[in-house]
């Protein structure tokens, strides 16, 4: 008597192979597809924040040396004595000179070419303190304060600082505006 063995299929045909390797190019092309947008925003948003980061850092620096300045003027003017004429109307200045904490006269904040300027002392070179990325479309200063008398006399100097622009980002245009409000240390009596 013969035995037969009874034979046992194992594995998969041809037709199952095919179909899953067809279900899971699909699955991965989709996914890839969503994971280079997630990088791609990825990259937009670091780019962003560190021009974010930036204007952040030049914002501080200029409120720090106002701080802790004093002879606060916004003019145009370099040769200026610090009086009522240095407060501003509505208009305000684009530019605000100053004395520093160590005593050098004449330094100035102020905007130029689309970017934020700082020069210490008369004879100091002026530098950019915001990066080729950041616009500056317009920076004005607001003095109040600065050498009043009768009633006014009381008024703690301060200067309101105001920054609009933008940025861009590959085909993206980020606009900011900014606003900061320093009132100086140092009393003017």
């Amino acid at each position: 008597m013969q035995l037969q063995k009874k034979q046992i299929k194992k594995g998969f045909s041809l037709i199952e192979v095919i179909v899953s390797i067809a279900l899971f190019a699909v699955i991965l092309t989709a996914s890839l597809g969503s994971l280079l947008v997630i990088i791609d925003v990825n990259r937009q948003t670091k780019a962003i924040k560190l021009v974010v980061n930036n204007l952040n850092l030049a914002m501080e620096g200029m409120s720090r040396e106002l701080r802790v300045g004093s002879n606060i003027c916004a003019t145009d003017n370099e040769d200026f004595d610090p009086t009522p004429s240095c407060n501003t109307s509505a208009g305000g200045q684009d530019s605000v000179y100053f004395t520093t904490d160590v005593g050098q006269t004449s330094s100035r904040f102020r905007l130029n070419n689309n970017s934020i300027e700082r020069r210490i002392g008369s004879a100091g070179t002026s530098l950019a303190l915001t990066g080729s990325d950041v616009v500056v479309d317009d920076m004005l200063f607001f003095v109040r304060g600065v050498g009043e008398t009768g009633a006014q006399a009381d008024i703690q100097p301060s200067v309101l600082i105001v920054i609009a622009g933008h940025v861009q980002q590959a085909d993206q245009i980020v606009d900011f505006n900014l606003q900061t409000v320093v009132s100086q240390r140092k009393l003017e009596l």
